[in-house]
């Protein structure tokens, strides 16, 4: 009989345990939730993680109903409206995977992606995470969070242990792991590189949230988003972030599709920033407004370089052509001489160019050769140095300005007072622009030195040339290429009205036919030289009567002239008071 009775008696026990223990766990279930919500109240993590074991709310999703709803703290966080009994074992198990995160010291990575995760449950995931000391990955990548909530798991993030933060998929896993130390606010690199990371506007609000949050990443000074397309709103929530950042230094957009209404976003972040000193956006189409307001958008900023535009340079430069022009659009250029001769330049470079040469100060030498600049970067120009007082050497040889281009510089050259140095070689110019340039000179009086080597000015613009330099202040004119830089100088002194000497010497200088018309208009108008040397020049018939015709004026009649061998030809120097060798 003792022997039965001490077989029944423990089964009895574990008959009534197994009838009333769940029904005692469920009539303790609500105590234990307002103790845990207590615990959560007062940030005990001890006692809270304590409750929750001693519960077994791992193990019960019914236990863990009914004590949910005087877990006060945890149903304000995930906003929960509905009675218990209406919650989903889904969103039950939600609540549970993330307090196993809380009260699991030991795990390392964590996974909430595809969770359907909302605002508020990422303020729980935030407050939690202040609590986790262990936990160094943490993806929660296809879920509902908005701006917000982005920002408040990176803030939580920060302040943890946690050392990546997925929040979305990039292209890669390099940058997508990039971008995740960036939000867990653990990035040191100092470039945070996501150029062709197929970044798109909800990717760019996350990142955003993680720029707007101060010293978040405090290491990144370099962030490229350069050949993504994250749109307006992508642009919008970046450069809302930029303006209460404090930290990044060079920001690269180029090939993002920005066009008109982004540069709008652009320009006002630009005026409020303080930090930012380097935005690339080249690639992008911005047009003439919209280069216009960026560059006095950042005039009016902190930004030193201003890239727009890729330059292509095809000689060696002292200084960089592209960083040069970055710098003279936002007025940070601080050197006299800016070189950027053979850089594939066109007209839409040099507009830009020309809104800055308005109010540069320190500018004195500027070239321009060899590009591709055209009638319309012609007269931007014009309007800049309308405008502009202190270039004092222009070259533009070497690109296509024609006629249209030279008569807008003639118009500048009317009212510049700076300008000394003008080099139009190579530019098309024919007679009509030949005829301004002249005009211009006979009422500028700065100018010096006009080069127009290898341009079509033909017979009537050449004559009006040579005439017009003795009429005017110009010194030197440069109308033909000689192989000897001696020559070169001489000769464009010569037809410049600035020759005072008594011998003009151009023996074996490669004088051409074209070159004896001028010369014999320039003797003209000259009264110094007397003695003419021009031996050793192939000239023909032509050549030999422009040089006559310049010897007839009877004012020049003064001496007798020796008659000397020229080449193989003779020359009648006609009494003109000059000795001809």
């Amino acid at each position: 009989v003792v022997a039965t009775l001490n077989l029944l008696f423990p089964a009895a026990q574990l008959t009534l345990a197994w009838i009333f223990f769940p029904r005692l766990r469920q009539a303790v279930a609500p105590w234990l939730g307002e103790r845990l919500g207590i615990a959560l109240d007062d940030e005990d993590q001890l006692g809270a993680r304590r409750l929750w074991n001693e519960a077994d709310l791992d193990s019960d999703l019914g236990l863990l109903r009914v004590a949910l709803p005087h877990i006060r703290p945890m149903m304000d966080a995930f906003q929960l409206q509905e009675s218990p009994e209406a919650l989903g074992d889904e969103k039950l198990i939600i609540i549970r995977a993330w307090w196993q995160v809380l009260v699991e010291p030991s795990r390392e990575e964590a996974s909430f992606s595809g969770y359907d995760l909302s605002e508020a449950n990422a303020k729980v995931m935030a407050s939690a995470l202040r609590w986790n000391t262990t936990l160094k990955k943490l993806c929660l990548q296809d879920n509902r969070f908005n701006a917000a909530g982005y920002e408040a798991l990176a803030a939580a993030a920060r302040n943890s242990a946690l050392e990546e933060l997925h929040l979305t998929q990039l292209s890669s896993e390099e940058k997508t792991e990039a971008l995740a130390q960036f939000m867990a606010g653990k990035c040191r690199s100092e470039l945070l590189n996501l150029r062709h990371a197929g970044v798109t506007a909800e990717v760019a609000q996350v990142l955003s949230a993680g720029i707007r949050i101060p010293g978040h990443s405090a290491s990144v000074k370099k962030l490229d988003l350069s050949e993504n397309d994250f749109g307006i709103a992508g642009l919008e929530a970046i450069m809302e972030a930029l303006k209460v950042n404090m930290t990044l230094r060079e920001l690269c957009l180029e090939n993002t599709m920005i066009n008109h209404f982004g540069v709008e976003e652009l320009a006002v972040t630009l005026r409020q920033n303080t930090v930012l000193r380097k935005l690339s956006l080249i690639g992008n189409n911005i047009g003439l407004d919209g280069t216009q307001a960026l560059v006095n958008a950042a005039r009016a900023g902190a930004i030193e370089e201003l890239h727009l535009f890729e330059l292509r340079p095809f000689e060696y430069h002292q200084t960089d052509p592209n960083q040069a022009l970055a710098e003279i659009l936002v007025g940070s250029f601080s050197q006299s001489e800016l070189d950027l001769h053979f850089c594939c330049i066109t007209d839409e470079v040099t507009q830009a160019l020309a809104m800055a040469l308005q109010y540069n100060q320190t500018l004195v030498h500027l070239r321009l050769d060899l590009n591709k600049i055209r009638v319309a970067g012609a007269k931007a120009l014009a309007t800049a140095l309308s405008e502009n007082r202190c270039v004092q050497i222009l070259n533009l040889a070497g690109n296509a300005l024609g006629d249209a281009g030279a008569q807008a510089i003639a118009e500048a050259l009317e009212r510049n007072r700076t300008l000394v140095e003008l080099v139009l070689n190579k530019n098309n110019i024919g007679q009509q622009g030949t005829e301004a340039l002249c005009s211009a000179m006979m009422t500028n009086s700065s100018l010096k030195k006009l080069a127009l080597v290898g341009n079509d000015w033909g017979d009537i613009g050449l004559q009006v040339l040579v005439r017009s330099a003795y009429r005017s202040s110009l010194e030197e004119l440069y109308l033909f290429e000689l192989p000897r830089k001696e020559h070169h100088q001489v000769l464009a002194r010569f037809l410049g009205g600035n020759f005072e000497k008594n011998e003009l010497d151009l023996e074996r200088s490669g004088m051409t036919d074209s070159m004896a018309e001028a010369v014999g208009i320039a003797l003209k108008m000259n009264s110094t030289v007397k003695k003419l040397c021009l031996r050793y020049n192939d000239l023909s018939e032509k050549g030999f009567e422009a040089i006559n015709r310049g010897l007839e004026l009877p004012k020049r009649r003064t001496s007798l002239l020796s008659l000397r061998s020229f080449g193989s030809k003779m020359v009648s120097p006609r009494d003109s008071g000059i000795v001809i060798q």
